[in-house]
């Protein structure tokens, strides 16, 4: 039996086996959750919380997914999309090989009646075939990697490179000195996307409220990051970066020389679409991503699939890190 919660229905006991189930779920992958991290990330949104289908067996919470609301722009108007995550199906009963599907189709029907239009996704390796396959999600691109390399040792995992990684280094400082002593004269804005999530200064603050995330602001802009050991490399990922609500050459010089400053890092990533013209970050060839992260739509009343046919553009999206943290 599948029951569909919103956040503030939950109660504790049913968020004590939601985590414990997660836990027990992911535990060879090292993901960790607290019924905290649950709350804060459920509750994080536009809307204050979040919708729950629990997968049940008796007492048991034997299965769980999610989607995360938020408002997003199609053009000029506002609508309602979803993200999914934090799915898990407890190892004794993946045999019932419909019992994500299950949960998905609830949490559909769920949503159409509050006025969502479409559920949008990141789906790792184990779930992409699923995705596509059995839950119908189009997939439409995969997110670019952009990356700063500041030790190519490290980054090439080549212990024999440690002594070019001083030059390496220099390099990338000289560089980015480079792009800040030109971007204010060769300033470039960001071309604005038909589908892109609302990022007033208020959800920006809500969005890397978490103490992994810095945010720097200043007169006129805002950049947001985080470091993270990617298995011995000191990655900073540039989460967001704007000048006055957009996303601007200046502001991705400043923060990159803000980062190269004050952090060790081995690399600066930025991962999305840059929808920018800029040269301060290299685009990464795609067979040196250290993952794929397919970006997916599914709309999810089939009468709109034709008035909302533009979700299915590859060129209508702004999508990045700051939508959903899939790292």
């Amino acid at each position: 039996m599948v029951k569909i919660y919103k956040t503030q229905e939950l109660t504790d006991e049913l968020i004590g086996k939601i985590v414990d189930g997660f836990n027990a779920s992911f535990a060879l992958q090292g993901a960790h959750m607290t019924k905290d991290s649950f709350l804060f990330s459920s509750k994080n949104n536009d809307f204050g919380y979040s919708y729950h289908a629990l997968y049940m067996d008796g007492e048991t919470v034997a299965g769980f997914n999610t989607i995360h609301p938020s408002w997003y722009y199609r053009n000029k108007d506002r609508v309602k999309m979803g993200l999914s995550g934090s799915t898990f199906v407890l190892k004794e009963y993946r045999k019932n090989f419909l019992a994500f599907h299950d949960m998905y189709k609830a949490l559909q029907e769920a949503c159409m009646k509050e006025g969502m239009i479409a559920f949008l996704g990141v789906p790792n390796e184990n779930s992409y075939k699923y995705s596509i396959v059995l839950l119908k999600c189009k997939e439409l691109f995969s997110l670019g990697y952009y990356i700063l390399p500041l030790r190519l040792s490290k980054i090439l995992k080549k212990k024999w490179m440690l002594p070019f990684d001083l030059f390496s280094v220099l390099g990338c400082w000289i560089w980015v000195l480079l792009n800040n002593l030109i971007a204010p004269v060769f300033n470039t804005e960001e071309k604005i996307k038909t589908y892109r999530i609302d990022s007033n200064n208020d959800t920006l603050d809500r969005r890397f409220m978490a103490e992994k995330y810095k945010t720097i602001t200043d007169g006129c802009g805002r950049f947001s990051y985080t470091m993270n050991d990617e298995d011995g490399i000191a990655t900073a990922y540039l989460m967001d970066f704007r000048e006055r609500g957009r996303k601007t050459f200046k502001k991705l010089a400043q923060s990159l020389l803000y980062i190269v400053l004050h952090e060790k890092a081995d690399a600066i990533l930025y991962v999305g679409t840059m929808n920018l013209s800029q040269i301060a970050l290299f685009r990464t060839p795609r067979r040196f991503e250290p993952k794929k992260m397919r970006f997916t739509v599914n709309i999810l009343k089939c009468e709109d699939a034709e008035r909302y046919a533009d979700l299915q553009d590859v060129n209508a999206w702004d999508f990045s890190l700051l939508n959903l943290d899939v790292r």
